[in-house]
């Protein structure tokens, strides 16, 4: 949640290039317990990729992407390293997760859309893309996700454009009209610099 508010703040702003909010210090995680928690959880976190660094060679590609103004949807690549530290603050374990989130000029203005565990099997070799999914083409879809195509979501945004002619007549009926871009891009390649590691260390 942190990391998705702290994101969301920049993004609305307008700030660029975002930057990874602070770490969460060490915190026992049942504070106002009496005795209090042996241990304290803490949090770090990196920005490892952007769509808006257009990097050449990229490793992987955002498909669909809604490049209308009024969204400016784009991808962003983090880690979340979760540590556990005893009382005295000596490192227990460490534990790494690996998120690809959905940016947009627009409320949320960024969500979830992709998160691994760094111990976990992978069939791709970032945490997944789930958005861009369009299901008449299963090739947009992502390799993690392993569900028939018949049943695979739209993921995509659509824009649409509402008319306001003032009872002059100038929208010909039509209230609401497609405003996709006709030139949307059919997919972008980006880089995304999360890797694979062991999980859990001690």
């Amino acid at each position: 949640a942190s990391l998705l508010a702290g994101l969301a703040a920049q993004v609305r702003a307008g700030f660029t290039p975002l930057v990874a909010p602070p770490d969460l210090p060490p915190t026992p995680p049942c504070a106002e317990t009496v005795p209090r928690c042996p241990i304290a959880v803490g949090a770090r976190f990196a920005l490892t990729g952007a769509t808006a660094q257009f990097a050449a060679g990229g490793n992987v590609s955002a498909t669909s992407l809604q490049t209308h103004p009024a969204v400016g949807e784009g991808r962003l690549a983090a880690t979340i390293v979760l540590t556990i530290a005893s009382a005295g603050g000596a490192p227990l374990a460490v534990r790494t997760e690996y998120l690809t989130l959905r940016t947009f000029a627009v409320p949320p203005y960024v969500a979830l859309d992709g998160l691994t565990d760094a111990g976990a099997a992978r069939e791709a070799s970032a945490e997944g893309d789930s958005g861009g999914c369009d299901p008449s083409h299963p090739a947009t879809c992502d390799a993690n996700n392993l569900a028939p195509s018949s049943t695979a979501s739209d993921t995509r945004i659509h824009v649409v454009q509402r008319c306001v002619d003032g009872g002059s007549g100038a929208c010909g009926g039509q209230t609401y009209v497609n405003a996709d871009p006709a030139n949307a891009p059919a997919s972008t390649l980006w880089s995304n610099a999360n890797a694979q590691s062991d999980g859990w260390t001690r």
